[in-house]
């Protein structure tokens, strides 16, 4: 790990047979330190100890992701990978011992540059790059003991995780969420891990990745080296999603014509949108620009990176020397963080969750990660649970300046809402979306204040077919899409009520054996079908006015609602669908259309599947009289997402009080449970259902015993009932025909 420039007042401060010197970076998941090692003979090591933050060592998944890193690290030994020396655990606190890298990381460089109006030099960009590459092939072509391939996928390559040294080195860090074999931490459905800017068209619409999504990651930090400019600068992650989902960079490509055309070629191969198009191993995209660099003739290497380092941070490399002059040569007489005194306090966080028992020491290191919050409250031993400002010697301990709430309308300047360090304004345009040509500093115009959404208004109308319908509309009394259906398909095949059984437990029956069909519920306020073709969802009609499609993006301000009206009169008399009218009126362009459509069904597919205390009927080989939407929608991805929603939780509490004592019993084995790709704690509460156990047997065991949240709780607990992998004693097997 390198040291940045923010140096964090710190005391020196022993940690085991390690001294913590100074605090060199803070993340949402851990903090870094540059420490010494001692050892007998006067021994002695300089490294850097990532330490888990205290807040999240009651989260498991939070703590199954870094000793996941410390695993996959420690398999890598190469002089282009940052080395892990120690996972340890001292008195409660988790940690990485590793080593430290004297100087800066990418972005420091970028920003550096950027600020001086000066550009790397192009032998030291390719200098990067080969040596970059060299750490991913090592990575990527991992075997663990008995020589067997890992699979290892950084999946985080970004200027950021590229360390250059003083001294010439370039190193590949944070493999925290790195994808490999031997994972314990399994990733949810819907979730992306990795820097918007930097992931390839397969990571963010969510398609499998391998290890030429790092390739294509690199890519990317070659042509910002070349050009000093971002590839993938949109106005939002939404548009910048689109962006690298298309690879639209035909125009951004002429920033490379003063290059010579093999370098070009080099790059663009890196960028092909087709992974089969890139360079299929690290070793053969290194070997590309050591050719390139043999044939023009160019000299690289570690002494002219180090001259290059020295001269660009003179000033700080100073500083860093004088700092490390008053390194103590000794821990002996400095103060330990980790003491011997009793476990007994348990801390009460803002949104309930409880941590401990724990020692007054590591509730000290709690409390200074993270903001105050007047409704958190510690108990000390089994006493009652008290405001944090009665205990005299938690009163004193200082907390971090919460971060301003984004829904405020006038924000404070951003120079008041943090310290900056001298280049970090730079650094923060180079992470976003603004940054281009050279001309970079503080961004001046503050946030845009949040827009304020009126609540929803429901009226019921006709259900019309996906992608048309008006804004206003009225629904008739004697449920017209039954009406429809029935003379269109005839009598359903199925039929019953949602008492006991959900929603989506039949939609997910029907995803998993691939049925082409429509589901229709009404519940008496609400009325909706879900079309499904092969198992997958392709329309959904609702009679909900405020979801059809022109209402829905007049709502979130994507388009005006005057236009909507112009785009439905267009649609009525040219007979086009709604979202072809807009882009033939150019309100959205093409690939906006298919983003907002598909948030559009993914948003009316939850509604759907979490109504209760309705009817449902089901016409297997029905399909839409539309034409279905390319869209890449899932039943369980919305499941898992409407569930992660907290507002579900009361919903949750419902569904399950009438089956508190129902018994579970399994229905699907381990194998089985590698499709449905389950959180951590998903799996936990799967593998601690004994036989005989009841819904209420459940909640009681993870809330009282694991201290989960009563939402933690009830999220998992449906997942793992509706997805099929328990069923309640005496609950017949769904039987719809497909």
């Amino acid at each position: 790990m390198v040291a940045n420039d923010d140096n964090n007042a710190l005391e020196p401060r022993r940690f085991g047979r390690y001294l913590l010197l100074e605090r060199i970076g803070r993340g949402g998941m851990a903090e870094v330190f540059r420490a010494r090692m001692f050892g007998p003979g006067g021994f002695t090591k300089e490294c850097a100890i990532k330490k888990i933050l205290p807040s999240l060592l009651d989260d498991e998944q939070f703590v199954s992701m870094f000793i996941d890193e410390a695993r996959v690290t420690a398999m890598l030994t190469h002089s282009n990978i940052v080395q892990v020396l120690e996972l340890g655990q001292l008195e409660g606190h988790l940690f990485i011992a590793m080593e430290f890298v004297w100087g800066k990381d990418l972005l420091d460089v970028l920003a550096r540059c950027a600020r001086r109006s000066r550009r790397i030099p192009r032998e030291l960009v390719l200098f990067t790059m080969m040596e970059l590459l060299k750490g991913l092939g090592h990575a990527h072509k991992a075997r663990n003991h008995t020589g067997d391939a890992v699979g290892i996928v950084h999946r985080d390559v970004s200027p950021s995780n590229i360390l250059l040294s003083y001294d010439g080195r370039v190193k590949v860090s944070d493999f925290g969420i790195a994808k490999s074999h031997i994972q314990s931490d399994k990733t949810e459905i819907g979730t992306q891990k990795g820097k918007m800017g930097y992931m390839s068209p397969e990571q963010v619409t969510g398609g499998q990745i391998d290890h030429r999504s790092d390739l294509f990651a690199a890519s990317v930090i070659f042509f910002e080296m070349l050009t000093m400019s971002r590839l993938f600068k949109e106005k939002n992650d939404l548009d910048v999603m689109l962006k690298i989902r298309d690879v639209d960079i035909a125009s951004d490509l002429k920033r490379l014509r003063n290059l010579p055309s093999d370098l070009c070629a080099i790059i663009e191969r890196g960028l092909s949108r087709d992974p089969d198009d890139r360079f299929q191993t690290a070793e053969d995209y290194h070997d590309a620009i050591a050719d390139f660099v043999r044939r023009a003739d160019i000299r690289v290497g570690e002494t002219r990176l180090s001259t290059f380092m020295q001269q660009v941070f003179a000033d700080r490399l100073t500083e860093e020397k004088r700092r490390r002059a008053d390194d103590p040569d000794s821990a002996e007489p400095f103060e330990s963080i980790v003491s011997a005194d009793e476990a007994r306090f348990r801390f009460k966080d803002a949104d309930g969750r409880i941590h401990g028992p724990m020692k007054l020491a590591m509730l000290d290191e709690l409390l200074r990660s993270r903001p105050a919050d007047a409704s958190e409250r510690v108990s000390d031993g089994e006493g009652d649970w008290s405001p944090i400002g009665e205990f005299r010697e938690l009163a004193r301990i200082p907390r971090p300046t919460p971060t301003p709430d984004p829904t405020v309308a006038n924000p404070p300047p951003v120079a008041a809402q943090m310290a900056f360090r001298e280049d970090a304004a730079t650094r923060d345009v180079l992470e976003g979306a603004d940054w281009e040509d050279l001309s970079l500093g503080r961004p001046d115009a503050p946030p845009a204040a949040a827009r304020v959404r009126r609540p929803s208004r429901r009226r019921r109308s006709t259900p019309t077919p996906i992608n048309q319908g008006s804004v206003t509309g009225r629904r008739a009394q004697c449920n017209p899409t039954l009406r429809r259906m029935t003379s269109r398909f005839g009598d359903p095949a199925s039929s019953g009520t949602l008492d006991r059984l959900s929603a989506v437990r039949l939609a997910h029956d029907l995803a998993v054996r691939r049925c082409t069909g429509v589901l229709r519920i009404d519940d008496n306020a609400d009325e909706r079908a879900v079309y499904f073709a092969n198992g997958l969802p392709v329309a959904v009609d609702t009679s909900v006015d405020d979801e059809l499609l022109g209402a829905w993006l007049a709502s979130r301000g994507i388009v005006e609602p005057g236009a909507v009206q112009v785009a439905l009169r267009t649609s009525a008399e040219k007979d086009l669908r709604l979202g072809d009218a807009m882009v033939r009126l150019k309100l959205l362009a093409p690939h906006q259309l298919y983003h907002q459509l598909s948030d559009h069904i993914g948003v009316k597919l939850r509604a759907l599947l979490f109504m209760r205390d309705a009817e449902w009927q089901w016409w297997p080989d029905a399909t839409t009289e539309t034409e279905p939407l390319p869209v890449e929608v899932t039943v369980d991805g919305q499941v898992i997402q409407g569930v992660s929603d907290r507002r579900r939780t009361s919903w949750l509490r419902s569904f399950y009080r009438p089956l508190a004592r129902s018994v579970l019993e399994r229905r699907l084995d381990n194998e089985a449970l590698e499709g449905l790709q389950l959180s951590a704690r998903g799996l936990r509460l799967v593998t601690s259902i004994t036989p005989g156990m009841t819904v209420a047997d459940v909640v009681h065991l993870f809330a009282d015993k694991y201290r989960w949240t009563e939402a933690e709780v009830y999220r998992h607990l449906f997942l793992v009932t509706e997805f099929g992998i328990f069923r309640y004693e005496g609950e017949r097997p769904l039987d719809l025909p497909g």
